[in-house]
């Protein structure tokens, strides 16, 4: 009976949003004329945020090798803070959190740790400077100036996202939920001006749903004992 619960479970949750998605993604890509390159990898993303809520190494691997394909989309689309985050900072943290985990005795399941608050404050602020910084300094450099303000923030919180998953924080997912609001109303904004990228939007949505999964799950791990308590402040 609890097997048969699971069952359903997994099947609404994993599965069928999964599908939906896919077929969403596909739908408008084929109706709005999207390039494959542009289309790739948000179906791959589908099984690569399955794996993650589910903390399973392997969506670091995958992952990894998904981020250089989106930073060609991303580049392409003249979104360079986050094309340059992707190729050059996420793929290779990714890979690294791959072989990092596995060095672990039970690799499947991961030690989750939780930032003290003093940490936290540090990353908060560290962030807002790093925002600052980029579109006062790079902006001009990097950018083509299309959507700087949340191209730089997605890249800034990204890239914090990046490194903290990497050593298996679980403040990561929280943060997560925030940068994925930020990439959503991104590209809804460049969603305004060329539809053909809604694939993009939608899987934006379905990560939305994905990193409250994760959030959850990765919570459940810490509380079941997964976890090296910092939170000494």
């Amino acid at each position: 009976m609890n097997q048969e619960k699971i069952s359903k479970r997994v099947l609404w949750t994993d599965y069928v949003p999964m599908l939906l998605a896919a077929i969403l993604i596909i739908f408008f890509a084929v109706w709005r004329g999207q390039s494959f390159i542009n289309t790739l990898p948000t179906l791959i993303t589908l099984f690569v945020q399955v794996l993650m809520a589910r903390a399973n190494r392997v969506a670091f691997l995958v992952g990894g090798a998904n981020a250089v394909l989106y930073g060609i989309s991303y580049y392409s689309e003249g979104l360079c803070f986050t094309a340059l985050s992707t190729i050059f900072v996420s793929a290779p943290v990714m890979i690294y959190s791959y072989f990092n985990w596995g060095k672990h005795e039970q690799a499947s399941k991961p030690k989750i740790l939780m930032l003290n608050t003093v940490k936290r404050l540090v990353i908060i602020i560290t962030m807002a400077v790093s925002w600052g910084v980029c579109i006062r300094f790079l902006g001009d450099i990097i950018s083509t100036g299309r959507f700087v303000w949340l191209d730089s923030l997605s890249f800034v919180v990204g890239l914090t996202v990046t490194l903290l998953s990497a050593f298996g924080y679980v403040d990561s997912q929280y943060l997560n939920l925030f940068s994925c609001t930020v990439t959503f109303v991104m590209w809804i904004a460049v969603c305004i001006e060329e539809p053909q990228n809604i694939n993009f939007a939608v899987i934006s949505a379905y990560n939305l749903f994905r990193v409250t999964q994760a959030a959850i799950n990765w919570t459940k791990i810490y509380k079941n004992g997964g976890k090296e308590n910092e939170n000494t402040n």
